[in-house]
């Protein structure tokens, strides 16, 4: 029997919610959102933070926040909306006590109806309350509201969502009565008060861990888009750039709602090739733009349908005619990471690009087809134009002097402008702008990504559920597999990794019982994504040798239907306290092609073996698990997601035995 974490496994019961994914084109969107500031000074619960009108919302949500002057506890009894009380759900305790006392808690309400008085009760707060509330009205939610998750006296909390399009909002009160709360990457900060609050928009099944830069009340929970009944798939932008579930958290910068189908955009970027401006026929550089985008590696569907233009001005014909943007257009324009906007629109592009970072104004020519990144900072590289910097004709290209640009400028003219005295002989880059594009779904009429694409792993990280340091248990998402298998998640003591864990703060463990009978026994996941012909698949996972115990040989595998299709078996000896990235790549084999539509399924295990000769008390840890699929048919996720593990009656004894 193991006498260092379980003694016995007396009852497992494992509880599969079965939840209905989003289907097409189900989204989100914060309608509106702002923050209210309590009053200061001596006053007394409960807080009217005034009349409040979220009548033309789905659900109006509530983030609270306060701390108190003088230390104490302090909770939140309730939240009203004119006489109607919201949903908790979930708060921190009003037992938890901090320097300030703290409260924090996100609060709903579903079709809110008319205007009412926001109201809300604090527990204990009788007098110096510094108070705050971050309202938002979305539209397109489901009634109810998803998993939930909250930590005290921390700066992050660990969530696992279990469906397809979920809004994942956090909130957390900072440690100085007088400091600013900020969120931090990936959350979008929704306030600049005592109580930071975020958002982030999540694709797919995940597990999300929103933090905040000092908070000591973190609280987090997610909201599920409205199904939208019809036909299926998710959202697809054309060209394999753009990924609409997670570019710029979700949101269409452009107008400011959550990304939806029919949504038209445009990408840009500048040639990693060069050729000559002598020509005078602008459909000479149309098509030389085209072939570069054809040729590229980083982004194979680039070159998809000749859909580039030149931003470039020959004697007849100026960029604005030949890109199509000599009217404005509700459009914006993006880089090739998909992510970055350089212009809200045509007229953006054509007046100094307004949109900026720090003091550099990104231009068309911010990254390559190759995905190179001209380095921030300074000019790039020289790009020919023959245009001025709203779109006319200026030193023309195919004339005896080409006006020319820089790829990364510091000034918002140069991009297009920086001298009009090229050599038209020389060798230049070109910009490159798309044709408008469009949001699709599933393929219909748009193509969809063509660079790896993340299959939903339920608590990949292992940070569910969340424990203090040194805590140990069953790991939410896994399945024990093998024989007498002791598994879970553990949150390591400083000393057990010299960097700690390598994704969050909790790893993943497979523990062995001595004597050793090099029997194989880990952890297992049966994924909700199906195993697809002609598929590449990549399962990254990182192996840990903790200090407590004898590293005892590890396999990490990668099955479809039981049946195992790749796997790395105990090629990598991490050093003590260290970790090394395991990875196993599959091509599809026709051999499988009976396992086609079975789901895929993940095994890290310990082998049972000894190789550094000397120690009975065995164990691998594991974190951040991630699988990618590459292929022209992307795996499509099951309908239906996990949503959690019932696991009842662990009995734990015993300490851990620290290595001589």
């Amino acid at each position: 029997m193991r006498c260092n974490r379980f003694s016995a496994v007396l009852t497992l019961a494992a509880v599969a919610v079965l939840a209905l994914a989003g289907s097409a084109g189900a989204a989100i969107v914060i309608d509106s959102q702002t923050t209210i500031n309590g009053p200061g000074g001596a006053h007394y619960s409960p807080v009217d933070f005034g009349s409040y009108d979220a009548s033309g919302a789905d659900k109006l949500v509530v983030l609270v926040g306060g701390g108190r002057d003088r230390g104490s506890s302090l909770g939140i009894n309730s939240v009203t909306y004119g006489s109607t009380t919201l949903t908790e759900a979930v708060k921190v305790s009003s037992t938890v006590t901090s320097p300030l006392g703290v409260a924090a808690g996100v609060y709903y309400l579903d079709s809110p109806g008319a205007a009412g008085n926001l109201v809300v009760d604090y527990a204990g707060a009788s007098w110096g309350i510094r108070n705050a509330v971050t309202v938002l009205e979305l539209l397109g939610t489901e009634a109810g509201h998803g998993p939930v998750g909250s930590s005290a006296d921390s700066a992050s909390v660990s969530l696992t969502t279990v469906a397809d399009d979920s809004l994942v909002l956090a909130t957390s009160k900072a440690v100085s009565d007088s400091a600013t709360e900020v969120p931090q990457s990936p959350l979008v900060d929704l306030s600049a008060s005592r109580i930071g609050s975020g958002y982030q928009f999540v694709a797919s099944p995940a597990t999300v861990t929103p933090t905040f830069s000092t908070g000591d009340a973190t609280v987090a929970a997610a909201f599920e888009a409205a199904a939208t009944g019809g036909g299926g798939g998710d959202l697809a932008g054309e060209l394999g750039v753009l990924d609409p579930g997670n570019a710029n958290g979700g949101i269409n910068p452009a107008t400011g709602a959550a990304w939806a189908e029919g949504d038209q955009y445009r990408l840009a970027f500048h040639t990693s090739t060069t050729r000559d401006a002598t020509s005078t026929d602008i459909n000479d550089y149309n098509a030389f733009v085209n072939t570069v985008a054809d040729g590229s590696v980083a982004f194979p569907d680039l070159g998809d349908g000749d859909k580039w233009k030149v931003v470039g001005s020959t004697e007849t014909v100026s960029a604005r005619q030949n890109t199509g943007t000599e009217t404005n257009s509700d459009m914006g324009i993006f880089v090739l990471d998909g992510m970055t906007m350089i212009a809200e629109d045509s007229d953006d592009m054509w007046n100094g690009f307004g949109v900026r970072s720090g003091s550099v104004f990104y231009s068309p020519g911010y990254l390559d087809e190759e995905a190179f990144e001209a380095s921030p900072g300074n000019h790039g590289v020289n790009v020919a134009t023959g245009t001025h910097p709203s779109g006319s004709i200026r030193s023309f290209l195919g004339g005896p002097n080409v006006n020319w640009g820089s790829s990364n400028p510091n000034n918002g003219s140069r991009w297009a402008l920086r001298w009009d005295s090229g050599d038209p002989n020389s060798q230049w880059r070109y910009y490159a702008l798309s044709d408008p594009l469009s949001v699709t779904v599933g393929g219909g009429g748009g193509d969809p990504p063509s660079g790896p694409v993340d299959i939903p792993i339920v608590n990949g990280s292992f940070e569910d559920p969340t424990r203090g340091q040194g805590g140990y248990g069953a790991a939410t998402g896994w399945d024990a597999w093998g024989p007498g298998a002791d598994v879970g998640n553990w949150y390591p003591e400083g000393y057990q990794f010299t960097s700690g864990a390598p994704d969050g703060d909790h790893v993943g463990w497979a523990y062995q019982y001595a004597p050793l009978s090099g029997t194989p026994n880990g952890l297992t996941q049966v994924l909700t994504t199906n195993f697809e012909a002609g598929t590449e698949y990549e399962l990254t996972v990182e192996v840990g040798n903790a200090w407590d115990y004898y590293f005892s040989g590890y396999a990490v595998q990668l099955l479809a239907g039981d049946v195992v299709i790749g796997e790395d078996n105990n090629t990598l000896h991490p050093a003590w306290e260290e970790w090394a990235t395991s990875t196993v790549a599959y091509s599809y084999d026709p051999a499988h092609a009976g396992l086609v539509g079975l789901p895929l399924e993940i095994r890290l295990l310990s082998l049972g073996l000894d190789p550094e000769g000397g120690g009975t008390d065995v164990e691998v840890e594991f974190d951040n698990v991630r699988l990618t699929a590459l292929s022209a048919a992307v795996p499509e996720p099951s309908t239906f997601a996990l949503a959690a593990l019932g696991l009842l009656g662990l009995a734990f004894y015993a300490r851990r035995r620290r290595r001589s």
